[in-house]
């Protein structure tokens, strides 16, 4: 049905079915991974998020490729927001898991949302850099409720980087606006 679908938001020019496209594949992926292990439940969440994480790595170089070869290169902004997305959450549930090595993760994962949002930011991307932003804080909230207490202390957490966080997306905003204009 993937296929299907890409082939007609191609012919078609549209990008809607090219997003069921997409995210008709990342879902097959992750069915295919349920089913191999016996459905979802304990001990499929690895090859879960292996196969988000490879949904994303594969929508990245497609996007990579859409625009090197101007090839549909108006689907390329969707195609590299989905992998980034998807290569993100595969990523973030590692670091989510508590039964492994999730400190380990979360550096993983703030690492590549900060590499994600530097990169987005240099090529002027917003919806990528927002989403890297987000990313690193999310990873860096996860590290924080290790150390403070999430119970008394959550509130002024939340509270306070939330609106730091858009702070930060409104000037960087504001940035690439003043550029453009």
């Amino acid at each position: 049905m993937s296929l299907i679908t890409a082939v007609a938001g191609l012919r078609c020019d549209s990008r809607v079915s090219w997003s069921l496209a997409l995210s008709t594949f990342a879902a097959w992926r992750g069915v295919a991974a349920a089913k191999v292990l016996g459905g979802i439940g304990a001990g499929s969440g690895l090859a879960l998020r292996w196969n988000l994480i490879a949904c994303g790595l594969f929508f990245c170089a497609l996007g990579f490729w859409m625009r090197r070869y101007d090839r549909k290169r108006h689907f390329e902004p969707l195609t590299t927001f989905l992998g980034c997305l998807a290569l993100l959450a595969g990523l973030g549930l590692f670091a989510l898991d508590p039964q492994g090595p999730w400190i380990f993760w979360a550096f993983v994962f703030i690492v590549a949302a900060a590499g994600l949002a530097l990169a987005a930011f240099s090529a002027r991307r917003l919806g990528i850099f927002a989403l890297g932003a987000v990313g690193v804080y999310a990873g860096v909230t996860r590290l924080a409720f290790e150390v403070i207490d999430a119970e008394l202390l959550g509130c002024f957490w939340f509270a306070g980087s939330s609106l730091g966080m858009i702070a930060l997306l409104w000037f960087v905003q504001r940035r690439f606006r003043a550029e453009v204009g």
